[in-house]
């Protein structure tokens, strides 16, 4: 009776110490997540141009001008939660529920170049000033696209889903578990929980 109660002893012990040990894999997990912060999964440029078109009794003058804009989409990792990852040690499946996807421009380049330019009459060519007008102008018209326009930044974060879930389903299966990956909404999509 005694080696029977040992034995429970022993054995019960030994699971003690094996599922502690599996939570410590899993925290390492969640330790590993959490540390990148800001994770790009996708990025993308846009060529923007802007054209100066004066006409007047001195004569015309157009200048077509363009740019590369440049966006990304990211995950921002300092909101990922210990509860965000929910492991089944039995069928060795995880859930992993990321924060939102964030598309956002982050530059543009500095030198912009000649796409075209018809100029007559008495009309002058355009200088610094007239470009950096024209940069402005194009600036004010890529912002005010990229507020208004949900496709491009639809086609960003949908690209960096794809990536982000190939990229986290591979972290978790390299550690032995089938990963289900969803996205929390943004505070743009607040009708859904997650995705």
């Amino acid at each position: 009776m005694k080696v029977k109660l040992l034995k429970g002893c022993v054995l019960a012990s030994a699971l003690t110490m094996m599922s502690s040990c599996a939570k410590t894999d899993n925290n390492g997990l969640y330790q590993e997540i959490k540390s990148v912060d800001k994770m790009v999964f996708a990025k993308m440029s846009i060529t923007k141009t802007v054209v100066n078109n004066q006409e007047n009794i001195l004569g015309r003058r157009i200048a077509g001008y363009s740019y590369d804009t440049y966006a990304r989409a990211y995950i921002d990792l300092s909101s990922f939660q210990v509860d965000d990852l929910v492991f089944d040690d039995k069928t060795k499946t995880v859930k992993v529920i990321l924060p939102p996807v964030n598309a956002e421009l982050i530059g543009r380049d500095c030198e912009m170049r000649e796409a075209y330019k018809n100029i007559t009459g008495l009309r002058w060519d355009l200088d610094e000033k007239d470009i950096n007008s024209l940069k402005e102008e194009g600036n004010k018209s890529m912002r005010d696209e990229w507020e208004s326009n949900p496709m491009l930044k639809a086609h960003l974060i949908d690209a960096a889903k794809r990536k982000a879930r190939k990229y986290f389903e591979e972290i978790f299966e390299n550690s032995g578990y089938m990963a289900s990956i969803e996205f929390k909404n943004s505070k743009i999509d607040k009708d859904e929980k997650v995705d």
